[in-house]
């Protein structure tokens, strides 16, 4: 068993995954795309904002009337409804390991489009519960502390890219950690830095998303922007991440295949 040695981002999100909330340049508005396919059951949603200044922060606008499809690779499309103002949902097309997914967003007569193929899926063999040998000095409880560790296969011959959420008793940690292939190549890997507060008795679900390439590189490039916000705010505007969107528009729109396990910490 080889322990992958991952990239890891410490990201502060909230449970509802508005990742775009971080530093933007100080600039005229622009659209924000967050959209994201997976091989579980639908309704699948995107969300549609506008950009708002870091300088002079505020609720970030969202977008009404805009017309949005997902369509795939065998020639299935939908349009999707808008259930809430900025938040539109699918109710037909299916997410399909090995397919690849386009999205087009009209809005106002411009058009954002992307596109993104879905992995096949990589099963999670176990997840085991660690007790750590030092205690999180910022905890509230002294009770001792547990780690989770992810073990899974790496294909063979295929450049891969992982993203891993955990959740302890429902709730989700507010880290997340992203791992490519790079030193392995269908061996079994292990991670095992999940980490959160974590005591005897916790249910933690992890989730294994396999993403694509430039995915990963809007996250990678996101975790930049976020650590390096601080430092920047008197030397200038930091960069914005990484997008697979067209024309201009920040955000990702991801094809993920996920595969999911529980465990209770005994």
């Amino acid at each position: 068993m080889r322990i992958l040695i991952p990239i890891l981002i410490l990201l502060i999100i909230s449970s509802c995954e508005k990742v775009i909330d971080v530093d933007l340049n100080s600039s005229n508005p622009k659209v924000v795309i967050e959209a994201v396919i997976t091989n579980n059951p639908g309704p699948y949603k995107v969300t549609l904002t506008k950009t708002a200044d870091y300088f002079n922060p505020q609720e970030y606008p969202l977008i009404s009337g805009a017309e949005v499809m997902i369509t795939d690779n065998l020639g299935n499309s939908e349009i999707l409804t808008e259930k809430s103002a900025g938040n539109y949902e699918t109710s037909t097309i299916e997410g399909i390991p090995g397919r690849t997914y386009s999205l087009s967003v009209n809005i106002d007569g411009e058009t954002f489009s992307s596109t993104s193929a879905m992995p096949i899926k990589t099963l999670i063999d176990s997840i085991t519960s660690t007790e750590m040998p030092f205690m999180n000095p910022h905890s509230q409880n002294s009770n001792k502390q547990y780690r989770i560790s992810c073990y899974f296969k790496d294909s063979v011959g295929v450049n891969e890219f992982f993203r891993i959420i955990a959740y302890k008793n429902r709730e989700k940690i507010r880290e997340f950690y992203l791992l490519d292939d790079k030193i392995s190549d269908g061996v079994s890997l292990g991670y095992g830095g999940i980490m959160g507060d974590i005591f005897l008795g916790d249910t933690v679900d992890i989730e294994l998303l396999k993403i694509d390439q430039k995915v990963f590189e809007f996250y990678n490039t996101l975790a930049n922007v976020i650590v390096g916000a601080e430092g920047m705010r008197d030397n200038g505007t930091p960069a914005n991440p990484n997008t697979n969107i067209s024309n201009g528009a920040l955000g990702y729109f991801g094809a993920v295949a996920m595969d999911k396990k529980t465990i209770i910490v005994e």
